[in-house]
């Protein structure tokens, strides 16, 4: 089981009401995705890159994660791309393990 820092993981995982009950991750996934398809079309590749600075490193750390293991952002060779700058801790060291786990295995670059 990971810890995540419980403000972060809030603002980007819980279900909102005025979203459809969907949370900030699933609505920013499915813009990407439809973003992608719509220059690529179905059967086009892309590749996702994600940046954030401070809170928004925080974020975009979280979002890595679980967009990581999400078929939609990863394909052989071209793993999710990470860039974060003067983002603070945002879990465990379960966390931080598996998200090493997810670089080693080539699905995620920090």
């Amino acid at each position: 089981n990971i810890r995540l820092h419980k403000g972060f993981a809030t603002a980007l995982l819980t279900n909102r009401r005025g979203m459809g009950w969907k949370t900030k991750f699933d609505e920013v996934s499915d813009r990407i995705d439809s973003i992608g398809m719509d220059i690529c079309g179905p059967d086009g590749l892309y590749s996702v890159s994600i940046a954030g600075h401070c809170v928004g490193g925080a974020l975009a750390t979280i979002f890595s994660f679980y967009a990581a293991v999400d078929n939609r952002f990863t394909r052989p060779g071209s793993p999710l791309r990470v860039h974060t700058f003067g983002a603070p801790r945002v879990g465990d060291g379960s966390f931080r393990s598996a998200y090493q786990h997810l670089e080693r295995t080539g699905r995620l670059r920090h």
